[in-house]
């Protein structure tokens, strides 16, 4: 911008010298006296060019200076990795050895088998007793007289208000008997002998 201002002034200078060599020249020509009179040539007065210069264009009069540059600070090195020693391992004690088990060799004595409970039919009045497939009254199979023996197979149970025993009879039939008619021998033999 300032050098476009004094190119300007110069241009006006020139012009101005131009015109006034000019002047003298005609009237030398002409033949008329001329009087040279000095030209005052208007001078512009740049004392303040900044003044004509915008905030950007102005040249700031000192220049600042760049930021000294301040060295990163020193590393500070990582501690040395110390290992921790290794805890040395205590022996187990040594776990005595089990005593060696002896078999023993246990006999069992098996029982003879029980022999099966008899019972005799008695106290019937003379009628005798029906066997019956179940223990119901009306399911009856045979009937059979005072002093039969019957063999028990299996547990009492209870029906129709009484007992049942649960019996074979010397037909090899299974069935239910009331528990009433059978008693063992020696009670059936009471039952059953003549009464004095």
């Amino acid at each position: 911008m300032i050098e476009k201002l004094l190119i300007g002034i110069a241009a006006i200078v020139a012009m101005l010298a131009g015109a006034a060599i000019g002047a003298m020249a005609g009237a030398f020509l002409s033949g008329s006296r001329v009087e040279v009179q000095t030209a005052r040539i208007p001078v512009l007065q740049v004392a303040n060019v900044d003044q004509h210069l915008t905030s950007e264009q102005q040249v700031p009069a000192t220049m600042t200076p760049y930021p000294t540059y301040t060295p990163f600070p020193t590393q500070t090195p990582y501690p040395t990795y110390t290992a921790a020693p290794v805890p040395t391992l205590t022996p187990q004690a040594t776990l005595a050895p089990r005593p060696t088990l002896t078999p023993t060799i246990v006999v069992a004595v098996l029982n003879a088998a029980s022999p099966p409970q008899v019972l005799v039919v008695a106290d019937t009045g003379g009628s005798g007793v029906f066997i019956r497939r179940t223990p119901a009254n009306s399911d009856k199979i045979i009937a059979w007289p005072d002093g039969t023996r019957m063999i028990v197979v299996g547990p009492d149970t209870q029906s129709e208000g009484r007992t049942w025993k649960r019996v074979k009879d010397p037909a090899g039939n299974e069935g239910w008997v009331p528990s009433e008619y059978l008693f063992t021998p020696d009670a059936a033999a009471r039952i059953l002998s003549p009464r004095r």
